[in-house]
């Protein structure tokens, strides 16, 4: 099977990237790479530019909302679509979000429905 569209999940909680693995089973085309810091995310964009990012909020040491404004500042990578995944229910997070340079929000716990429906309008 050919790999037309690479994602990059940048999650550190090993419940949410069971799930993510399970939902992107049923994918076809689609090649999912996870890391668990925004650091190792960050360091895997430079050598293998993803077609979309999904990314945790709450990661350990430098923040998801970091790690979307050091992507979005740069040249190379500004134009890569990133969700912002995030259990964090305080009403200005998604403005914040969208202010830095997300491109969509979903909140945890997510619907699969629609998470699938966000991926796919980006391809």
């Amino acid at each position: 099977m050919e790999i037309n569209n690479k994602v990059l999940y940048i999650e550190d909680n090993p419940s949410n990237i069971l799930l993510m693995k399970v939902i992107f089973r049923n994918f076809k085309g689609f090649e999912l790479s996870i890391k668990e810091t925004a650091e190792e995310g960050l360091e895997w964009v430079y050598t293998d530019i993803p077609d979309l990012i999904l990314m945790d909020k709450d990661l350990p040491l430098m923040s998801g909302l970091e790690a979307t404004h050091i992507l979005k500042n740069n040249v190379n990578f500004k134009n890569i679509p990133i969700i912002l995944l995030t259990a964090d229910n305080d009403v200005n997070i998604e403005k914040h979000a969208l202010d830095v340079g997300c491109n969509d929000v979903e909140f945890k716990p997510f619907d699969i429905v629609n998470l699938k429906t966000k991926i796919m309008s980006y391809f």
